[in-house]
């Protein structure tokens, strides 16, 4: 008796896609009919179930990471590093003004936060667009990957601590995004061994073109917020208050009260009009102050302002979070002279209890601040009250 199989495989298939079952079935069925069973005619051919071949599962290819949710730069440093000496140094869209520039072969990165920091990666002179992948860094030879990280002091234009290594690190293009010609996203890691550094630096190059990631506002004035003693200020006219505790290197530990005639005063408003700038003339000693509001607000307006810092240098403020300092003679500084944006050696907040603006001119201002240099736990405490005559 001859048993047939209704539709032959497909060409290829291979015996191991029969299943079980279905082999199973084709037996009993040449068993049934060699015996005349299962109700079917002498010398009928058995009907056996088709089985069709199995598909085979693609491979899955490896995914291309997802561009970063928001921009964020983070350099991780170990003592030994020489360009951020051990330090860790964390920036998003909510601290820091994050810009990407994308070149053929060269990616521009700047950081202007509460520091300023400038960086490129290049490419391969072979490159047209840069791609994701690792990139070796070579000599300088103008046909290698290169790169360089850079901490800025603005004041100057100048480069106060550089890394440029050669044949020593590295840097990974993660995802990289464009918009027709236009750059959109970007993450990218670099490692670097800088010259005469015995630990690396690392660091992560989150961006996108769109973060709108939101920037905090003031918040309400605290509820029993330092202010000057009851009967310690004139109760009348214009004046700028004064309390410096021992130690204190600004305020020299004096108390002091400054109004007219024998001090003039000075408010105006500076930065896209949101710091109030106070300058003072104290018969031949000079005091100025800054106080600057961040960039979710347009204008200074009532309301506390905490975890500021500052410089009097011109890069002395984040243009993000905003920033204050006071000073007089003597500045936070060991050689007595400003710095020039390293760091931002004021620490503090101010608080705003009334304003008055109109059309871009100071009117009338109530503040409050206190102030410490960094590392220093002595601080100077000011009020200031003026209206505009």
């Amino acid at each position: 008796m001859r048993t047939e199989i209704s539709k032959p495989f497909s060409a290829g298939a291979s015996f191991s896609r029969i299943s079980s079952f279905g082999l199973a079935v084709a037996l009993s069925a040449v068993l049934l009919g060699g015996c005349g069973g299962g109700g079917g005619a002498a010398g009928s051919v058995a009907e056996t179930p088709v089985v069709p071949p199995i598909a085979a599962i693609p491979e899955t290819p490896t995914p291309t990471p997802a561009p970063p949710l928001a921009s964020h730069v983070r350099l991780e440093s170990q003592p030994g590093d020489l360009l951020a000496l051990g330090a860790t140094y964390d920036y998003t869209g909510a601290s820091a003004k994050i810009a990407v520039s994308v070149g053929a072969r060269v990616i521009s990165v700047r950081v202007e936060g509460w520091e300023l920091w400038e960086g490129q990666f290049i490419g391969p002179a072979s490159a047209t667009r840069l791609q994701p992948g690792r990139y070796e860094l070579g000599p300088e030879n103008g046909t290698s990957p290169s790169a360089f990280w850079a901490q800025i002091s603005p004041p100057v234009a100048k480069a106060v601590r550089m890394c440029k290594p050669t044949g020593t690190g590295w840097f990974e293009i993660e995802s990289i995004t464009y918009s027709g010609e236009t750059p959109t996203s970007l993450s990218l890691r670099f490692e670097f061994l800088c010259p005469g550094s015995t630990a690396p630096v690392r660091g992560l190059v989150q961006w996108r073109a769109d973060d709108a990631t939101p920037i905090a506002g003031p918040s309400p004035i605290p509820p029993g917020l330092w202010q000057p003693a009851t009967g310690a200020t004139p109760a009348t006219g214009n004046y700028i208050y004064l309390e410096s505790e021992p130690g204190d290197v600004v305020g020299g530990g004096l108390t002091r009260i400054l109004t007219p005639p024998d001090s003039t005063f000075s408010f105006n408003l500076g930065y896209l009009d949101r710091a109030i700038s106070v300058s003072v003339n104290e018969n031949s000693t000079a005091w100025s102050g800054r106080f600057q509001v961040m960039s979710s607000v347009s204008f200074p307006q009532v309301g506390y302002y905490p975890d500021m810092r500052g410089t009097s240098a011109i890069w002395g403020l984040n243009h993000v979070m905003g920033g204050m300092f006071w000073h007089g003679p003597n500045r936070c500084s060991s050689q007595g002279t400003p710095p020039i944006g390293l760091e931002a050696p004021y620490r503090g907040w101010f608080a705003i209890d009334s304003v008055s603006i109109v059309g871009g001119e100071v009117k009338s201002l109530d503040l409050r601040f206190e102030q410490r240099c960094e590392g220093q736990l002595p601080a100077l405490r000011g009020k200031v009250h003026w209206v505009k005559g």
